[in-house]
């Protein structure tokens, strides 16, 4: 094992204690070889393990306790139906709160144009274009079956 190998596992899995046997008895005798390693392993033992280890446990007082108590009791009891609704309700709103309202407004705004574009109501171009259409289907159908085509009263009808 190089000291590159031993260090990492000396760093890592070795103090917390999750280093398998074989590893572990590989990982002493190159300790035991090694003064780097084995200077490494004991810095980290007494800056980091030891006070951790001689550390009193801090113990949250009582009233805390009792607030945790109390929320998870409110959290689990059984709700009336007013309470479901209203949980409901606060779903929701956070589903369709607007966080910047002007931006929902120039969305607003978007829309309405755009459904105004799209519905608007038929141009001079429009119905020019209709009416070349219906000429253009007129000619190129020859006056066919249809006595009523008479592309004289067509042409007077357009340029007036």
């Amino acid at each position: 094992m190089n000291c590159k190998n031993a260090q990492d596992l000396i760093l890592g899995e070795y103090i917390d204690g999750n280093i398998g046997s074989e590893l572990q008895k590989e990982l002493k005798n190159h300790i035991a070889a090694c003064a780097e390693c084995r200077e490494l392993e004991a810095a980290i033992i007494q800056n980091a393990v030891r006070p951790f280890r001689q550390a009193e446990k801090a113990k949250a007082p009582q009233a805390i306790w009792e607030g945790i108590k109390d929320r998870i009791q409110k959290e689990y009891a059984p709700k009336s139906p007013v309470d479901v609704f209203f949980g409901l309700r606060e779903a929701l709103g956070y589903l369709f709160y607007v966080r910047k309202p002007a931006f929902a407004i120039a969305t607003a705004a978007a829309i309405v144009i755009a459904v105004m574009v799209f519905l608007k109501s038929p141009t001079q171009a429009d119905v020019y274009l209709n009416d070349q259409a219906a000429f253009m289907a007129g000619l190129g159908n020859g006056g066919g079956n249809n006595s009523d085509f008479d592309p004289a009263s067509i042409l007077e009808d357009y340029s007036l």
